[in-house]
């Protein structure tokens, strides 16, 4: 046991031992790829290894092979509402902090009702 009441070895509270929580489904894979690629886009720019967020989005068409239709990662963030993306990555950050903690570069973003798009400047 991992020692908090309710969980056996890390399984759900409730859930037998012996059993798996059941796979995800590709809708969600799709979202934690995205998810993952937002926080990592984020942190490159806050970093300043990105320039700007469409450096990010260009480098995902280009090189990852992600939708060009769609933008980029920051691009789909922005269309989905910032705020929306960091709460989903809050959700899932005690599983992986370092991946999944919302980078501040986001809830600076968030909490001055700005978007990835607003750092794409010379």
């Amino acid at each position: 046991a991992d020692g908090q009441p309710g969980t056996t070895a890390g399984l759900p509270q409730g859930a037998a031992p012996g059993t798996a929580a059941p796979p995800p489904d590709a809708a969600e894979i799709q979202r934690r790829c995205l998810l993952a690629l937002v926080a990592e886009g984020a942190r490159l720019v806050a970093e300043g290894c990105a320039l700007r967020p469409s450096d990010v989005d260009m480098a995902a068409i280009l090189a990852l092979g992600y939708p060009r239709w769609r933008g980029g990662p920051l691009q789909t963030a922005d269309e989905i509402g910032l705020l929306e993306v960091k709460t989903a990555l809050a959700e899932l950050a005690p599983e992986a902090p370092g991946l999944w903690s919302p980078p501040d570069l986001l809830g600076e973003l968030v909490k001055n009702g700005r978007r990835f798009a607003s750092l794409n400047t010379d």
